[in-house]
């Protein structure tokens, strides 16, 4: 397969999965509102620590399956072997069940020293006792959907995720009205049912051998994917202790109103970066899979679907560098114009973060997580530090200093990791696209944080139209856009 044919199915994935993020977000804004409308605030804040229960017991007994999965799945399909991908996905789906009832058991176990800590009473035990059921139905979902993206079977996956937002909708919406604040777990459960019947019915269309496999050998080789996605479930945690101990420093330092705009910039980024790499990993993370042990083919597809983040990247952190102010007033309010500088300062170390994904699933392909755990810990000691310590010196500011220094030191010890362990290189192409990149997002940055007027405004915008048009120009290079809109216009008339 030719690199333009490799980058326009990597584009036309990160489409697909990317228009699904965007529906979800929006359609997540929409659902939060009503929400926030039928329960109140004691009704969000009980929902809110009801869910950060379930998914803390989640990321503690799920051994990362469903993400882990992937990889193994990807590499049995690559072998085109039909006995021996049967076999993965017997253990993949008596995997994720098996972990799913350790979730729901643990939960059940400590349901009243749960609602003890969480609540200070023990009457909210039936409720936690409860939602356990949902840590068993989702567990199997995710296992559906990790056979799916293992399979390379993007649109089914993005049509599962869509209608299980869409249903899980329908249902907590009318309970909610009917029940209120009794209503949540009943809610929770019902969403995580109706999540595993939708993954279902597109997971069943995965036609496979029936293999005979026991259960003592689908435990053994099941281990490999649970001490990988146990890496990734201890990096995940890093960053939540990263953001709880980031969270107590500003409240001590400045109260929660500063901890409020701090969660707002986090939010944002979150928001546009989750919908570029949660797209692009969707098909990038199985294909990389399946070539883990050819360090050519590595090296190839990273460049390739690095090029891609870097086109892509580009225009959006420029754009929203230019339009900060009008990004938080639109999202938030006026009264977030506070956070504007912080914002500024994570968007220019987000080009840093990029590259350092796209090299980082490495070591996910390639069975290394504790590299990922190693990188993400150097990341939080950093950030963590310069934070403590430069909090005097620089104030809120510091926030986002300290998350340009270590996004750099990251990207650094990744690339040097990634090329002890897969040769890997970055192509001229890409390293003309980095160092213009860098320039650009530099000239932005200073311009917007230290000249701001409505004259940066307009430089600002055409720099953002220029580029805009570059990449475009580039991807219908890859995607043949001019041709594909004749050929449609040809066919209907």
């Amino acid at each position: 397969m030719d690199d333009n044919q490799v980058k326009k199915e990597l584009l036309k994935s990160t489409s697909i999965i990317g228009g699904t993020q965007i529906f979800i977000i929006l359609l997540g804004i929409f659902r939060t509102k009503i929400i926030a409308l039928l329960l109140g605030p004691a009704g969000l804040g009980f929902l809110g620590l009801l869910q950060s229960i379930v998914d803390i017991v989640r990321s503690s007994t799920s051994f990362g399956i469903n993400y882990s999965a992937v990889k193994y799945v990807a590499e049995a399909k690559e072998t085109n072997d039909r006995t021996k991908i049967g076999e993965i996905i017997i253990i993949v789906r008596r995997w994720a069940l098996w972990t799913g009832l350790l979730g729901l058991v643990v939960t059940v176990i400590f349901s009243i020293p749960l609602s003890l800590f969480s609540f200070g009473s023990t009457s909210y035990a039936k409720s936690i006792a409860l939602v356990s059921i949902s840590l068993l139905l989702s567990s199997v979902s995710g296992g559906q959907l990790a056979l799916l993206q293992g399979m390379r079977l993007i649109k089914d996956m993005a049509k599962s995720t869509f209608f299980g937002v869409i249903v899980s909708t329908l249902i907590v919406i009318p309970i909610y009205y009917w029940l209120g604040v009794n209503g949540i777990a009943l809610a929770i459960v019902l969403t995580a049912f109706g999540g595993l019947i939708i993954s279902w019915i597109y997971a069943r269309r995965v036609k496979i051998v029936e293999s005979r496999i026991s259960l003592k050998q689908t435990f053994y080789s099941g281990l490999k994917m649970a001490k990988l996605g146990f890496f990734m479930v201890v990096s995940g945690l890093m960053g939540m202790f990263t953001l709880y101990l980031i969270r107590i420093i500003i409240s001590d330092k400045i109260g929660l109103d500063g901890v409020g705009y701090f969660q707002a910039v986090w939010n944002i980024t979150n928001i546009y970066m989750g919908i570029i790499l949660n797209s692009m990993l969707a098909d990038f993370f199985p294909r990389l899979s399946a070539v883990n042990t050819d360090n050519t083919a590595v090296t190839k597809l990273v460049n390739q679907q690095l090029e891609l983040v870097l086109l892509i990247g580009t225009v959006i952190i420029i754009g929203m560098i230019t339009f900060t102010n009008l990004a938080l007033t639109i999202l938030y309010s006026s009264k977030f114009d506070i956070a504007v500088p912080l914002l500024q300062w994570q968007l220019l170390g987000s080009l840093a973060g990029f590259i350092t994904w796209a090299l980082g699933v490495i070591f996910l392909a390639k069975g290394k997580g504790k590299f990922s755990v190693f990188t993400d810990s150097l990341w939080c000691a950093i950030y963590v530090s310069i934070v403590y310590y430069g909090w005097d010196s620089l104030g809120f500011e510091i926030l986002g200093i300290a998350f340009v220094i270590a996004a750099f030191f990251k990207l650094v010890i990744v690339y040097i990791l990634t090329k002890k362990i897969s040769d890997f290189m970055f192509t001229k192409i890409n390293i003309l696209y980095m160092v213009v990149a860098t320039v650009l997002i530099l000239f932005i940055f200073i311009l917007q944080y230290y000249f701001y007027s409505i004259y940066t405004l307009g430089i600002g915008f055409i720099l953002f139209i220029i580029v805009t048009v570059y990449s475009i120009r580039v991807l219908n290079k890859i995607l043949g856009i001019k041709q594909m809109i004749i050929k449609r216009i040809i066919h209907r008339s």
